[in-house]
């Protein structure tokens, strides 16, 4: 009886365990247009949320708890700045990319910062040729997966 109340107990605990929650906000860039560093910044929201241990804050949201603090746009151009926002927003994790384009080449370049700490958990950097829509398609899951290795 006691092993069936502990198996219980530990399936209850793995079944109800918090997941992690994660603000994205927008992408900054060079060479590729604000709305497609939108776009990007989209995609790459909807590859976290296929994760099953993500929690992603709306986008909507982050726009208004962003705008109220006096930012016009949700997205940082500097590691400062990642702190600071990811602090306003109430996230555990927060999640930005620098998307550079190099003649018919894309480098991405993501960080993942732990807001509790200020800390920089993980920074991939991630390139693709000759296609932006490619870049969208397939590329975005793929900084997904790598940041959260």
């Amino acid at each position: 009886m006691r092993k069936i109340a502990l198996i219980f107990i530990l399936i209850s605990s793995i079944t109800f365990a918090d997941d992690h929650t994660v603000a994205v906000i927008d992408f900054t860039g060079e060479g590729v247009h604000t709305e497609e560093l939108k776009s990007l910044s989209q995609q790459f929201r909807l590859e976290l949320l296929k994760m099953d241990t993500l929690r992603v804050l709306d986008y909507d949201e982050m726009r208004k708890t962003l705008s109220i603090a006096g930012y016009e746009t949700p997205s940082c151009p500097t590691l400062s700045c990642g702190v600071i926002v990811s602090m306003l927003l109430e996230q555990e994790w927060l999640a930005n990319a620098h998307i550079v384009k190099i003649g018919d080449a894309y480098i991405v370049e993501a960080q993942l910062f732990d807001i509790e700490t200020g800390r920089v958990i993980n920074v991939v950097n991630y390139d693709k040729e000759n296609s932006l829509d490619g870049l969208k398609t397939r590329g975005m899951h793929n900084v997904a997966e790598l940041l959260l290795s």
